[in-house]
């Protein structure tokens, strides 16, 4: 019984081997085992249509004979017929090459399936934004570019199409034509930016905002022209990238390229204040932690005018009429509204003053008292109703006194008479004679009031024999106490102390429109003008000695000048400025300086910054030389546009 069953193990055994066998050989042999034959191959995908640069993946599926399917993709002949635009390798990997067509063959056993491939254009396949990486301080920006990246390996910079954004509340991200892909640092922290395009989001730029840094330093002012004896400060403003600004004169090293021009002061009391030594150009430079910052250059010359910032005020024939106890220059308008202003030399800045208690009227005479303060005299106002069609007009003759110091009006005694157009004069001592001028019904005057500041009084004096009207004459005081006057062939004293007006000797050549400057030593300069019936600018000049009643011819002016400006000097000599050459035409920037010592003229001064005549000038306390008005001949901004001298 045991071997039977062994023997019918074995049997089992050997059956199923051979079962298996014939099982392996029957999936080897495929369909052709069973007389089945190739009939068709199907390509898929059927006609695709695919960007240059990407590739295809074919497959290919036979269909035999008996019905059954085969994929034969990794068996089947690949071919192109138009490898310029696509090829195709083994396995059914296309890639496409250029745009057009081909038609993709897959053949085996003589059996051929076809389908047809186009190469359209490239496609966007991501985008890329760079920097990568930034860090930026708060308050600064950084510029972040999206460049397309396209299936045939072309770019494209899409920073303006794109869609930018951000998650993050301490970066701003601009999408504004304008600013598009400008990341703004808001707060500290890190923040994220991407940029969509074609539907294909970018990388993330990562962004590290800082705490504000400095962005940049300026100095001021810019390029200045300086007079070999002037001492210019310089300032240093740091702007930081949130805006913010920062004084840092006292924390830059300051330098010069040329301390043989200039030095500039690096201590306590000095920074950024610069001292020529000889006339040049230097450069002004600062650093500041390590790093040199901004530059400018500052040249230096013997004598420099030099432009102020604009007057608040655009007004006809504006009068610097004194200087506060702080140096500051008080500039009054004798015609339009007594508009007026304060212009600091310290700081090249103007301020305003209070309103006077009867308003700006127009038309006042104006003169510097002791003390710091201003008499302003009479005056005119007019207003048109428009309801009625009335014209409301008024002379005054109130009388008011500014204190420069405090900046407050004062009351005083009212003129004797209304007077408009007044002319001022502040004599030696002290007092002020109003003269000449217009009345209240317009009628020309050639008499005058004299103002007593002690007694706050007023007494009518005697007429001029000179007709005032034109406002044609010359008038100084004199150092004893009197006042000269002349115009044409006619020249008078005012004596004061009998209110009476005197003719004196007459000058050698007739002359109006002329400048009388007192000189040191009591005698008076007159220059230029323009000879009489009319003619053209004279060069002329000459010296009237009140003490002896006597004319003397001294040297001529460089120009012929009328209409002009003149101002005596702290060293005694006299600087005549503008006016007109010809006897019509345009004021000239000229200047020159006359010196009673030779009885010589000279260039020595340089030219003005704006064509004036019929400006004024005023020698101030520290020596310079303030000069304002003058557009009516002159520049059209020279009546705001005030200048110095030194």
């Amino acid at each position: 019984m045991i071997s039977t069953g062994l023997a019918s193990n074995r049997s089992i055994a050997m059956y199923l081997a051979v079962l298996m066998l014939f099982v392996g050989a029957c999936l080897e042999g495929g369909a052709d085992d069973d007389g089945a034959t190739l009939a068709s191959i199907a390509v898929e995908p059927a006609s695709p249509s695919v960007a240059i640069g990407l590739p295809q993946q074919f497959t290919a599926m036979g269909t035999y004979s008996d019905g059954s399917t085969q994929d034969l993709t990794a068996s089947v002949v690949w071919t192109s017929s138009d490898e310029q635009h696509a090829t195709i390798a083994g396995g059914g990997m296309a890639s496409t090459v250029a745009q057009g067509a081909a038609t993709i063959s897959a053949s085996q056993e003589g059996v051929t399936g076809t389908t047809d491939l186009t190469v359209g254009p490239p496609v966007v396949v991501s985008v890329a934004v760079t920097p990568e990486t930034a860090t930026i301080p708060v308050g600064a920006t950084q510029q972040l570019t999206a460049t397309a990246i396209y299936s045939d390996g072309s770019t494209q910079d899409v920073t303006t199409p794109a869609l930018w954004s951000t998650r993050s509340i301490e970066l701003e991200i601009g999408n504004t034509l304008s600013t598009k892909g400008l990341a703004t640092a808001l707060l500290q922290g890190t923040a994220g930016a991407t940029a969509l395009y074609d539907g294909i989001r970018s990388n993330i730029a990562v962004l590290t905002l800082t705490a504000p840094a400095l962005a940049s330093i300026t100095i001021s002012p810019t390029d200045p022209i300086v007079a070999l004896a002037a001492t210019p400060a310089f300032t240093a403003t740091g702007t930081y990238s949130n805006g913010a600004t920062v004084d840092l004169t006292d924390a830059v090293v300051w330098t010069s390229t040329d301390t043989g021009v200039a030095t500039i002061g690096n201590a306590q009391g000095s920074y950024g204040v610069a001292d020529p030594v000889a006339v040049g150009s230097t450069t002004i430079g600062v650093e500041y932690e390590g790093a040199e910052w901004q530059t400018t250059s500052l040249s230096v010359d013997v004598h420099v005018w030099t432009a102020t910032a604009p007057a608040p005020f655009d007004v006809f024939d504006p009068l610097p009429v004194g200087q506060d106890e702080n140096g500051r220059v008080l500039v009054m308008s004798t015609f339009d509204h007594a508009e007026s202003a304060f212009y600091d030399p310290s700081t090249g800045q103007w301020s305003a003053i209070a309103t006077p208690p009867l308003g700006f009227l127009e038309s006042v005479a104006l003169a510097p008292l002791a003390d710091h303060e201003v008499l302003v005299a009479g005056g005119y106002f007019f207003s048109f109703d428009e309801e009625t069609q009335e014209l409301i007009e008024e002379t005054f003759a109130s009388a008011s006194i500014f204190d420069m110091n405090a900046g407050t009006w004062l009351p005083t005694t009212s003129l004797n008479a209304p007077r408009r157009s007044a002319e001022a004069l502040t004599l030696s001592d002290g007092r002020v004679l109003v003269f000449g001028g217009m009345d209240g019904s317009f009628n020309a005057l050639r008499d005058g009031e004299l103002y007593d500041p002690a007694t706050g009084t007023w007494t009518v004096v005697d007429e001029t024999s000179i007709d005032l009207s034109a406002g044609e004459h010359a008038v100084a005081a004199l150092a004893d106490g009197r006042l000269f006057i002349t115009r044409g062939a006619i020249t008078e004293i005012f004596d004061p102390a009998t209110g009476i007006w005197t003719v004196v000797s007459n000058p050698g050549t007739p002359r109006e429109n002329a400048t009388a400057t007192p000189l040191e030593d009591g005698r008076v300069l007159l220059t230029g003008g323009t000879p009489l019936p009319f003619g053209a600018a004279l060069s002329s000049a000459e010296i009237y000695d009140p003490a002896a009643d006597e004319w003397a011819a001294t040297g001529n002016m460089r120009v012929s000048e009328w209409n002009h400006a003149a101002t005596r000097l702290s060293d005694g000599r006299v600087l005549v400025s503008g006016g007109l050459s010809g006897f019509f035409g345009t004021a000239n920037a000229h200047s020159e300086i006359f010196d009673p010592a030779s009885g010589s003229w000279s260039d020595e001064p340089g030219d003005m910054q704006r064509r004036r005549g019929g400006h004024r000038l005023m020698t101030m306390t520290d020596g310079r030389v303030f000069a304002i008005g003058g557009a009516g001949s002159g520049d059209s901004d020279a009546n705001r546009i005030a200048e110095t001298w030194q």
